[in-house]
């Protein structure tokens, strides 16, 4: 049972092409993220989102919340501009 992807984490939205280049938002603006995240097995888990300004060395971290068939949410708003 060695190397096993235990969680699975798809369709995360908003991406740019799959992931390449960082999504764009203005200041104040909210922004919403969605993924499906399950596992095998019966284990319970948690996911969060971490994100941070470019210019900014330390990630902000914000919990996403279960929504519907493994899909889950999270938001927040930007603060700096570039």
């Amino acid at each position: 049972m060695q190397n096993q992807t235990r969680i699975i984490i798809e369709n995360i939205s908003p991406q740019l092409n799959g992931g390449s280049f960082a999504i764009k938002r203005i200041v104040g603006q909210k922004v919403a993220i969605t993924a499906d995240v399950f596992s095998d097995g019966h284990d319970v888990i948690q996911c969060c989102v971490k994100f941070k300004h470019e210019a900014e060395k330390n990630w902000q971290e914000v919990r996403m919340t279960p929504a519907q068939n493994d899909e889950w949410h999270a938001e927040f708003h930007v603060e700096k501009a570039r």
